[in-house]
């Protein structure tokens, strides 16, 4: 008997619980991803301006393109730098953001695990909430019902009663016609002895 009992109440321990959680602590964190900007086509159009054997060799377009980076060079050295660095970062960022697609495909993963947990908290939640409707519901038919009974055997007495109180004034009718008439020899109005 005490394992009845034991189980009921781990099971409504486990409905406690599982009514007062709100399934944040069954849930993933989610990453900060900030969506990658398109830079690919930029990204390329830089590399290849960046060195300067980008131009085929032994052409007039090169050799003339290096006579002009030397004479500049005292002006654009500090311009090549930056830009140089900026190649950098964005080379080392592309790398970065390729990496994010299988981040962000695991992530997607988690979410669905993520959703359909709560999609199964929830149904088990209205399982039990409808499970105590149910009971609630059932109580209060049997409490109606037994209410209807009382209420029919409380009629069914009063109109037992109303047939005996009727049965009985029937029968002391013809006394009380007998007791309001006066005696022969006396009024109406003279006072009874004692």
């Amino acid at each position: 008997m005490a394992t009845v009992f034991d189980r009921a109440a781990e099971r409504l321990d486990r409905e406690e619980s599982l009514l007062a959680t709100d399934g944040a602590d069954l849930l993933p964190p989610m990453p900060a991803v900030a969506p990658p900007p398109a830079v690919d086509r930029e990204l390329e159009i830089a590399n290849a301006c960046w060195d300067s054997r980008s131009v085929p060799s032994g052409s007039r377009a090169g050799t003339l393109k290096r006579l002009v980076q030397w004479v500049l060079r005292p002006y654009t050295t500090g311009q090549t730098s930056y830009n140089g660095a900026v190649v950098r970062v964005l080379n080392a960022w592309r790398g970065h953001l390729e990496s994010l697609g299988p981040a962000l495909a695991r992530h997607a993963s988690a979410l669905d695990e993520r959703w359909a947990r709560l999609r199964e908290l929830r149904d088990e939640r209205s399982i039990v909430l409808e499970g105590r409707l149910l009971g609630r519901l059932e109580s209060l038919e049997s409490r109606i019902a037994s209410l209807e009974a009382d209420l029919s055997e409380a009629l069914a007495e009063r109109d037992e009663d109303r047939r005996r109180l009727e049965s009985l004034a029937a029968r002391l009718a013809p006394l009380g016609e007998s007791t309001s008439s006066p005696r022969p020899g006396r009024t109406a109005k003279d006072p009874e002895p004692r």
